[in-house]
């Protein structure tokens, strides 16, 4: 598995062989770090490896195991399968912190609840504690009588029902890295530490902060504080006092306020965005929870998710609505937000979407757009040139789609387009529809199409995605790239030599200027996955990336390789899982472009 490049300004060619690959002989598991890192995991042990293949932590030297795993691993085997719940354990999980290059390792394999801070340059042990509980045992078994004593009122019968099942702790919910303040923020049983990730001194430590994990924190400069989301995994945490929005001080640990609004099951969070004196927390799924800043009561909550009891309804209808990594955020302009919500719960069917708009200063909502019938997804909701434009789906293969607007002090519809197909990129300035073969711009006063571009180069396939580039855009195609003015003008196209590997989300990953494309193509014959690295704003390939495996066990093999790869250190690397099942690392060479091996 080579690389043959070529030197920009220059025919000389050199092979840049892999860096180094990893046998996964009796591994249940693999997770990349942002920094390159490889932790790796077989039953209850783990161990890390450096980016250059060298063994810098093993877990396993307290059962005398340490020394076995001192090179790279060279052979390879196939991954066995395993699922989440045996990778994040309780007994023991691993948080990497990039910034601080420090691997936090928790571990409760021996009954007592340590915690250890481990540097990723060397695999020295930099501190360890055994001083707090954080190990869900204590919570399990509140959870368990609770669960046992709800069961027994719903029925007339003794029944009995485990808990367990309500409980789940995920890694990054332990341990959040806050760079600003060079902490760690470490989420212990009824209480929350601040540590020093290279010494372990403890800073400070917030007693009565409840909730079992760390869904989102956000480091206020001006005032020196930190504003800090919870997860409630658990039974007991469900009070009606529980701290799930949280204000501290970062220098003392005092608490300013909490709230005890936002309960949330370990949803995936996108972050924290301050305005004013309006504290946001931004959804995965599109949802928003609104508080003032000054006092923590909460200003708005909306959804824009199926509510749990509705969801079988909405299984009938043949869709969901759940929402995910795809789903727009609130859009925030002059003081208000303008939020995507579920509404109109049917028996069977989808329900429809609306936008909300709340003020921000109080919290009212000042408008809410009439429904949009059967919507499954909000995918684009934000200010294009002061217009109030959102792009919404009705089926999720996307065949079936609306843009609209709004006048955004009225909430009055301005106009809607429908497509019956296609891809829609909202910029600041310009709406852009792109269908499988062309291109064009919707007017924003009048939702007109405008003029018609044809992408050209129908060797290129269909179009799968419309993305920013420079001023313009690129238009993802089945086989290659097409780039285009703000106009919708062709400039360039670019072809991949294979067919782009895409399932229900986009596989493509983008960091920065550089965008990694997974392709099949045949080879002699036979079919080969490729990882292409495209330099966007140059407009060549970096890199071609051969033999990757996207077998059944592709998609199994880790949290963090769902589609084969996983890029590191800012584009600069990638890790990937070749055809024989090895993790393979690469290092993405600046100032060349890759030429395709014989």
């Amino acid at each position: 598995m080579l690389l043959l490049l070529t030197g920009c300004g220059s025919s000389m060619q050199s092979t840049v062989p892999q860096e180094w690959s990893m046998s996964t002989e009796d591994v249940d598991a693999v997770r990349a770090t942002p920094t390159g890192e490889i932790v790796a995991r077989q039953q209850k042990d783990a161990w890390v490896m450096d980016d250059t293949g060298q063994l810098i932590y093993d877990a396993r030297e307290k059962k005398g195991l340490g020394g076995m795993l001192k090179q790279s691993f060279k052979e390879s085997t196939t991954f066995a399968g395993f699922s989440l719940a045996d990778f994040d354990g309780e007994q023991l999980t691993t948080v990497a912190m990039p910034s601080s290059n420090v691997l936090m390792v928790f571990d409760n394999r021996e009954g007592s609840d340590e915690i250890r801070s481990v540097d990723l340059r060397d695999g020295s042990v930099l501190w360890e504690t055994s001083e707090f509980d954080w190990s869900l045992s204590e919570q399990k078994a509140i959870g368990d009588a609770a669960t046992k004593r709800l069961a027994a009122a719903l029925s007339d019968e003794n029944t009995t029902v485990e808990g367990g099942e309500l409980f789940n702790r995920y890694a990054q919910s332990l341990a959040a890295e806050v760079p600003a303040i060079d902490g760690v923020l470490i989420k212990v049983n009824n209480g929350l530490v601040l540590t020093d990730p290279s010494t372990g001194d403890i800073r400070w430590r917030a007693d009565g902060v409840t909730g079992t994990g760390i869904a989102a924190v956000h480091y206020l400069p001006e005032q020196d504080e930190l504003l800090l989301a919870t997860d409630q995994t658990d039974l007991a945490q469900w009070s009606e006092d529980a701290q799930r929005v949280i204000r501290l001080d970062a220098t003392s640990g005092d608490v300013v306020w909490s709230s005890p609004y936002g309960a949330r099951v370990a949803p995936p969070v996108r972050g924290i965005r301050v305005f004013d004196d309006a504290v946001m927390i931004d959804m995965d799924t599109g949802g928003t929870e609104a508080y003032r800043l000054s006092d923590g009561s909460q200003l708005f909550k909306s959804s824009a998710t199926t509510r749990s009891t509705d969801r079988m309804a909405t299984a009938l209808g043949g869709e969901s609505t759940i929402g995910g990594r795809l789903t727009a955020s609130a859009a925030v302009h002059d003081g208000t937000a303008y939020v995507p919500h579920t509404t109109n719960f049917k028996a069977v069917g989808r329900p429809d979407k609306m936008i909300q708009a709340y003020d921000l200063a109080t919290g009212e909502m000042t408008w809410e757009s009439e429904p949009i019938e059967e919507a499954v997804d909000v995918r684009g909701l934000r200010f294009v040139d002061g217009r109030l434009v959102a792009h919404i789906v009705k089926d999720s293969a996307g065949g079936d789609q609306v843009v609209a607007s709004w006048d955004a002090s009225t909430g009055e519809l301005a106009w809607t387009r429908g497509l019956s197909s296609g891809h829609v990129l909202l910029t600041s300035a310009t709406v852009h529809a792109v269908t499988d073969s062309s291109h064009s711009t919707i007017d924003l006063d009048t939702g007109e199409f405008g003029d018609v571009t044809n992408l050209g180069q129908k060797s290129l396939g269909n179009a799968l995605a419309a993305m920013p580039a420079g001023d313009g855009l690129a238009v993802l195609r089945e086989s290659g790239i097409t780039w285009m003015s703000a106009d919708g003008t062709v400039s360039e196209s670019m072809n991949l030599g294979g067919t782009i590997v895409r399932g229900l989300y986009p596989s493509e990953e983008r960091v920065g200027d550089r965008l990694f494309v997974p392709v099949s193509t045949k080879r002699i014959g036979s079919a080969v996955t490729e990882v292409h690295v495209i330099d966007m704003a140059e407009r060549t390939e970096r890199a071609i990336i051969r033999n990757l495996s996207f077998s059944s066990n592709g998609s199994t093999v880790s949290t963090n390789f769902p589609f084969g790869f996983f890029v590191t250190n800012n584009g600069a690397s990638l890790y990937v899982l070749d055809k024989d099942d090895r993790v393979v690392y690469y290092r993405i060479p600046d100032g060349a472009v890759a030429t395709p091996a014989p």
